[in-house]
């Protein structure tokens, strides 16, 4: 059961931001089972197991739900309010991963019970780091995620566990670049390997 991926689910409507977590879950090895959806309602009926998303085989209350705060529509705190006030949600593990530098989208997210608290980074690799320590700290010895930024390092592993150098000029490639790599494979009807192939981590977008 310990190697049995743990379904995960991502909120966020940012999808080439989605495509880079699910890259950085790919690259990290986490035993994440990601789903995503990209607006607050879709939450919402995933979460509430609406229309399709009655089939917990394919769309299983995740064991925790990463979070954007700046969201159109349903910005992410009315979601996490709604999670917060459904008694068979309401103890799922919520992290905020967000570009907002809002102090008062912090505190508030925090006063709603949230065990980690990231902001995006610039670098892909601080990204990896994020996944690892939220997978570290919070999925694999139950422990909350500290409320910090990720800190920067200029290696990453490579196929065999090795570290070597990442793309960029100090060594780390940035999640600009990264992003910049992607945005084709947001629009192409086809799915790119290099997000799409994983054993490890799928994504289930919505119909």
């Amino acid at each position: 059961m310990e190697n049995t991926p743990r379904p995960v689910l991502s909120i966020d409507d940012n999808e080439v931001d989605g495509a880079l977590l699910q890259r950085a879950v790919k690259r990290t090895g986490v035993p994440w089972r990601l789903f995503a959806v990209t607006e607050g309602s879709q939450a919402l009926s995933y979460l509430g197991g609406e229309g399709i998303y009655g089939d917990r085989t394919q769309y299983p209350l995740p064991d925790m739900i990463l979070l954007d705060i700046k969201m159109p529509k349903m910005p992410g705190l009315e979601v996490l309010n709604w999670i917060r006030q459904q008694p068979e949600l309401k103890k799922i593990p919520v992290v905020v991963l967000t570009s907002s530098t809002v102090a008062d989208d912090k505190s508030a997210a925090q006063k709603a019970g949230v065990v980690g608290y990231y902001n995006k980074p610039n670098r892909f690799q601080d990204l990896q780091d994020i996944v690892r320590t939220i997978n570290g700290e919070h999925v694999e010895k139950g422990k909350k995620p500290k409320v910090t930024k990720s800190r920067a390092k200029a290696v990453a592993d490579g196929p065999d566990g090795t570290a070597v150098p990442t793309p960029g000029s100090d060594g780390v490639g940035s999640v600009a670049s990264e992003r910049a790599a992607h945005q084709g494979v947001i629009a192409e009807p086809r799915p790119s390997e290099s997000i799409r192939e994983s054993a490890v981590a799928t994504v289930a977008t919505p119909a």
